[in-house]
């Protein structure tokens, strides 16, 4: 299937040949949620993907079942199993149950290179895949703290928590 990931490949910008990669992307939310990680992870995709290289994204469903889609940019987008967010109704969040669909993606997919946007569920499933196979790993940082607790604003006496929380995981 289209899914699926091709043999090598290479382009030439003129005398110059570059080997084409495969890139995974982990994002915990991705479009239809709008957001300045979304924007930034659509716009980063649809690049690599018009400069020639294979490109899949793996988030979580805003419906709820998994599924996946192709891009019209040329790219691929996984979508896991997703479970309502008890503090943003209109936000579907991934779980630990997600870390074996992960793990199989990236076998299948046999990526280059794997992307963490955040410090999401995915993007730790991805971290641990990427260790097992010796993948390489950029990790970006998109958020503050601020944003984190602003989720948790009726129990705020788990605040020193969930700080160390997100601290530790992202070492």
């Amino acid at each position: 299937t289209d899914f699926c990931p091709p043999d090598r490949m290479t382009r030439s910008f003129g005398w110059v040949r570059i080997n084409l990669m495969r890139i995974v992307i982990g994002i915990e939310s991705y479009l239809p949620n709008i957001s300045g990680v979304t924007i930034f992870t659509k716009r980063l995709a649809t690049y690599l993907a018009e400069s020639g290289h294979r490109v899949w994204i793996i988030t979580t469903s805003p419906f709820g079942w998994a599924y996946e889609e192709k891009d019209p940019a040329n790219f691929f987008i996984y979508r896991l199993k997703g479970w309502r967010n008890p503090f943003r109704k209109d936000l579907r969040i991934s779980s630990l149950r997600n870390k074996a669909e992960v793990s199989r993606l990236v076998e299948e997919l046999k990526p280059d290179l794997i992307h963490a946007q955040d410090h999401g569920v995915i993007a730790h499933a991805l971290l641990q895949a990427a260790k097992k196979n010796s993948i390489p790993v950029i990790a970006h940082h998109h958020y503050s703290m601020e944003f984190v607790l602003s989720y948790f604003k009726k129990v705020r006496f788990l605040h020193i928590f969930i700080r160390a929380l997100v601290i530790h995981s992202a070492h």
